[in-house]
């Protein structure tokens, strides 16, 4: 009997934890990320870095990094509109990796990065790894890999080169 007990204890334990994990990686929507934010773009500012590797003629290997800049694009820019239905097209998962504080290793060394200025002053930042990886407010989530090309390809048509 007292097995019995244990093993039904057991069960529900693993049931709640099962669930809770379900309900803290559940979709969300890109308005769940930035809040109850109900005023326009303000301003946009992004970028991207990207890993370079290249071979010359004569077998050597040259690397570095490229990246493309958009500095505080107003909201009536192209760029902006861009951006923010690429982020609106895509929904987000809470990473259970959150909940380990000694998890610091991030995404790869391809990444977007995007500020947002609201109307009424509200800013957010997001940093988005090309394996999907998206950090909103110190917080991981994951999202399709996609959505890290599709803001790369805008970012590149609408910013500059830097060098």
């Amino acid at each position: 009997m007292k097995k019995r007990n244990w093993l039904i204890a057991a069960g529900a334990a693993l049931a709640v934890i099962i669930a809770f994990c379900l309900w803290y990686t559940r979709p969300r929507s890109w308005g769940s990320l930035t809040g109850p934010v109900t005023d326009e773009v303000a301003s946009l500012s992004g970028g991207v870095t990207e890993l370079y590797r290249q071979t010359a003629d004569d077998g050597r290997i040259n690397s570095g990094f490229r990246s493309w800049l958009i500095q505080q694009e107003e909201a009536e820019g192209p760029a902006t509109q861009a951006i923010l239905d690429a982020f609106q097209s895509h929904s987000y998962r809470k990473s259970l990796r959150n909940l380990n504080p000694w998890d610091d290793k991030a995404g790869t060394a391809n990444v977007v990065l995007t500020g947002i200025i609201w109307s009424d002053k509200t800013y957010r930042s997001f940093s988005l790894c090309d394996d999907g990886q998206l950090f909103c407010g110190g917080v991981r989530y994951s999202t399709d890999a996609e959505l890290y090309r599709e803001l790369t390809a805008i970012i590149q048509e609408y910013g500059t080169l830097q060098n």
